[in-house]
């Protein structure tokens, strides 16, 4: 009689599955911030918010923008192909004016207007932080002043902007 000796023993198969595709992305987008969307519930006017939109569509990459016929205009096609009826001027000023009171567009100089990168960007953070820098609130109002706006921003380095997020206070638990 032979002696045997059970081993046991147990296997596992690991199976690679290597599959190449492309998934299509939208790469236009605007980023909202929470303070704009607090602040958009203020609005008055449903046509403001209409505005808003129309304006954060056509001026994506710098937020810089002129208030002139044209862009009255552009906005009233805009509303026309949704289906709405066009706007006066005097009623376009007006919701300028409350976004503008609102501070979700900042008056640059009379009939120059920058929307707020505090409320909406669509771009690198890098390129927020430099706007950010160049953008200060002044006054007991709390107005902000375009001390200078170079649309040509220069790309930060991630130190710059580790270095530049280091000297802003820190946020209070007690703020909202």
């Amino acid at each position: 009689m032979t002696r045997t000796r059970r081993i046991y023993y147990q296997t596992q198969e690991t199976v690679t599955t290597h599959k190449k595709g492309w998934v299509e992305l939208e790469i236009d987008f605007v980023q909202v911030f929470h303070k704009a969307l607090t602040t958009m519930l203020k609005v008055q006017y449903l046509n403001s918010i209409k505005l808003m939109f129309f304006l954060l569509k056509k001026y994506p990459d710098d937020g810089l923008f002129e208030f002139n016929e044209t862009l009255i205009e552009e906005f009233n096609q805009t509303l026309h192909q949704s289906g709405n009826q066009p706007i006066k001027r005097t009623q376009v000023e007006k919701y300028m004016t409350e976004l503008t009171s609102l501070r979700l567009l900042i008056r640059v100089k009379r009939g120059s207007y920058h929307i707020n990168p505090h409320a909406f960007w669509a771009d690198a953070l890098e390129e927020r932080i430099e706007l950010l820098k160049l953008i200060k609130a002044t006054g007991k109002d709390g107005k902000y002043q375009v001390e200078e706006i170079d649309i040509s921003i220069q790309k930060s380095t991630t130190s710059d902007i580790v270095d530049y997020l280091s000297k802003l206070p820190a946020k209070s638990s007690t703020q909202n």
